[in-house]
């Protein structure tokens, strides 16, 4: 059968009387949960039939939120097996929620710390290494939007869980966004000489956005003013090239009671361009400028040499 476990005092009275506790955080109103409970009673059945030192246990998340905050529960179910109280390595089970395969996915933990217990040192070197099963991913991508504000959103989903919104965290790190065709390496290196004062193509880039734990059912909403700039910096046609400048501001939202968090970026585009050209000096606007100066230091000269003879005279 499987066991209740009743928040943090019924955690620590079963994995004091269990070696080992492969656990389901679930809600009862998730539907992947729902589905997912007749299974795992039979897990529970046959672990027991084949008299696995293992125990099958199962924590209700809305009865005990507080518990499931601090045990890092980020969706519904999540299982997870553990070994004295100590979650195991690779420990949270991501595969076909079948009990032939999770009696597998037991049978090989169950193994590991059989060897583990046999060759203790082989537990620490592991550990070292132990995969931390960090939830963060990687989007990368491009859109194909008019020219008109618009926004885009970012948000967390799984086909096959129930998310925890009170443990979803948006937090993020902006590697690179800019609008438009991407820029050449020659153009980039051009922008670049030119400072931030008038190429600004790029401002969220390498930017983090982190939330601590506390305050993971808030998200960052970015708004972003997009303009149009036309670059002539020489005389050649690979110096003239068109690009998008921004200008970046962001607020941190607080999102009510069962709303999955979602990182906003909007953004508004200038019906106005900005056209920034490079001018160099000709040799004789030197020259000329230079005659000027000569011309206006004789002058001024002779007006103090005249009014030093008029002085004498008198």
């Amino acid at each position: 059968h499987v066991d209740d476990v009743a928040g943090q005092p019924g955690w620590d009275q079963h994995v004091a009387a269990h070696e080992a506790t492969f656990v389901e955080f679930f809600a009862p109103w998730c539907v992947f949960c729902q589905r997912l409970a007749p299974t795992w009673e039979a897990l529970a059945e046959e672990l027991e039939r084949r008299g696995a030192p293992v125990s099958v246990a199962s924590v209700d998340c809305v009865a005990w939120p507080d518990f499931c905050h601090d045990m890092r529960v980020q969706a519904f179910p999540t299982l997870r097996f553990y070994h004295r109280g100590e979650q195991a390595n690779e420990g949270e089970y991501r595969f076909d929620r079948t009990v032939d395969a999770m009696v597998d996915f037991v049978t090989k933990k169950i193994e590991a710390e059989q060897i583990y217990r046999q060759y203790p040192e082989a537990r620490v070197a592991h550990k070292a290494n132990w995969n931390s099963d960090h939830p963060g991913c990687l989007v990368s991508g491009f859109l194909l939007v008019n020219r008109v504000p618009g926004n885009f959103h970012v948000r967390s989903f799984s086909k096959h869980h129930s998310l925890n919104t009170f443990r979803t965290n948006l937090s993020h790190v902006v590697h690179h966004l800019s609008f438009g065709a991407p820029l050449s390496a020659a153009h980039e290196r051009r922008l670049r000489a030119l400072g931030q004062t008038h190429a600004r193509t790029a401002s969220l880039d390498g930017r983090a956005y982190a939330r601590g734990e506390d305050t993971s059912h808030v998200a960052f909403h970015h708004f972003i003013h997009v303009v149009p700039t036309r670059y002539v910096l020489g005389r050649f046609w690979r110096d003239r090239f068109s690009a998008f400048q921004t200008t970046h501001q962001v607020h941190v939202l607080e999102y009510p009671d069962g709303q999955p968090p979602e990182a906003r970026f909007a953004y508004d585009i200038s019906p106005m361009s900005v056209v920034v050209e490079a001018k160099s000096r000709k040799w004789y606007d030197f020259v000329t400028s230079l005659l000027a100066l000569i011309g206006g230091t004789f002058a001024t000269f002779r007006l103090a040499s005249q009014a030093i003879n008029e002085g004498r005279c008198r």
